[in-house]
């Protein structure tokens, strides 16, 4: 897989030439090779050379040193950066995204707030492996920073980079996963160009406005054109299904399992495996908002009412089926998931430089506009079969 023109081994050969290696041997980020980067995306759009989080990860790694260097920050802040980057996704359990309204329904958490209630041990471990890799580090200082960036509590002038909107975790996987979905992306190289570091402040260049709205759209499409569709979360239901089936309602054991470990589990479950084989067989459910839309809305806020209430949604998806006529080989299935609204635009960017006689903003102001336009939203559907 090729992202911002350079393949992954060249990637991870950079990273380990600058002392980096040590930290792909640690079993949390091992794991993530066998995490699927864009989870039943794969299936549904039968992605033939899908990528993994590990790919995902190491590219991200890859772009932060790049960016380091591109900004000059001293060994301290790059070491911080680096590894905050190949942190970043350890929370990720198998199928990436999609198994996360499990891991919301059984542990109230989702993939970031795994790593701290769950991973801390593997966290303090591989922290310090950077400090005893050979480059005199100062210990304390470095793992307050990278602790600091991974909570977004840091003080630090990189936490305005680690946290962005335009951060290197998103320049990577909107290309990535453009990249696989068919819509031409921005290449990494060129959005990494447009940050200027003056002292302990991190600016962006004002030429660079055009670009950030581009960036931006082809977020939106991305979302919205490929991931948000009935197809995906047709899919995600289904999992999400077949996970509750196989392992209650416990959760925390999946969190160290890769997709295929997961998939072995399912398949030991005859209605788990049934789920699992329309996925693989693409034989979506249909949304009850669409088939029937009358009864979706009369039912619609009783199950909100009940999303963590197994016993209650159940008897509700059983009234849905007799509504539907009753018929006991029909698959209904309830799904809350997230999905992020793309509310307004970025026009406002151009009030950062209203006059257009500024070279430069500082990072902080665009992501604050960035961040207005975007905000994360519950996305609620009833899946039936025909």
């Amino acid at each position: 897989m090729v992202s911002g023109g350079i393949d992954y081994d060249v990637q991870l050969e950079s990273l380990i030439k600058e002392g980096f290696g040590f930290a792909l041997e640690f079993p949390i980020i091992e794991k993530l090779a066998g995490v699927s980067f864009l989870g039943l995306l794969d299936s549904v759009y039968g992605i033939e050379k899908p990528s993994t989080r590990l790919q995902h990860t190491v590219g991200v790694a890859h772009l932060s040193l790049k960016l380091a260097k591109l900004l000059e920050l001293s060994k301290h802040d790059t070491f911080a950066l680096v590894i905050s980057a190949f942190l970043h996704d350890v929370g990720h359990a198998a199928f990436s995204h999609n198994s996360e309204p499990f891991l919301l329904e059984t542990k109230n958490v989702y993939h970031t707030g795994v790593l701290s209630r769950f991973l801390k041990s593997d966290l303090k471990l591989l922290v310090q492996g950077s400090i005893n890799s050979g480059h005199n580090l100062n210990s304390e200082a470095l793992t307050n920073d990278i602790l600091g960036l991974l909570s977004g509590t840091s003080t630090s002038y990189l936490n305005s980079m680690f946290h962005s909107p335009l951060n290197c975790d998103k320049i990577e996987g909107n290309a990535r996963t453009g990249h696989h979905l068919g819509l031409e992306g921005i290449d990494p190289d060129t959005v990494l160009d447009i940050f200027l570091k003056v002292r302990d402040t991190v600016y962006v260049d004002t030429a660079a406005l055009n670009l950030i709205d581009r960036f931006w759209l082809h977020e939106k499409e991305l979302y919205w054109d490929r991931i948000y569709t009935n197809e995906v979360f047709s899919a995600e239901a289904m999992l999400t299904r077949a996970l509750h089936l196989r392992f209650g309602y416990s959760g925390e054991e999946i969190i160290r399992m890769t997709d295929e470990e997961v998939m072995l589990k399912l398949r030991e479950d005859d209605e788990a495996n049934y789920l699992v084989e329309r996925i693989e067989e693409r034989c979506n459910l249909q949304p009850l908002s669409e088939i029937e839309p009358q009864l979706f809305d009369e039912i619609r806020d009783q199950f909100k009412q009940n999303r963590f209430e197994p016993k209650e949604r159940k008897e509700l998806e059983d009234l849905v089926a007799v509504k539907l006529g009753n018929n006991s080989s029909r698959i209904v299935i309830s799904h809350f998931s997230r999905r992020k609204h793309f509310d307004g635009d970025t026009k406002s960017l151009r009030q950062l430089d209203l006059f257009g006689s500024q070279k430069m903003v500082e990072l902080s102001k665009v992501n604050d506009v960035l961040r207005r336009t975007k905000i994360s939203g519950d996305f609620f559907e009833v899946f039936i079969s025909a």
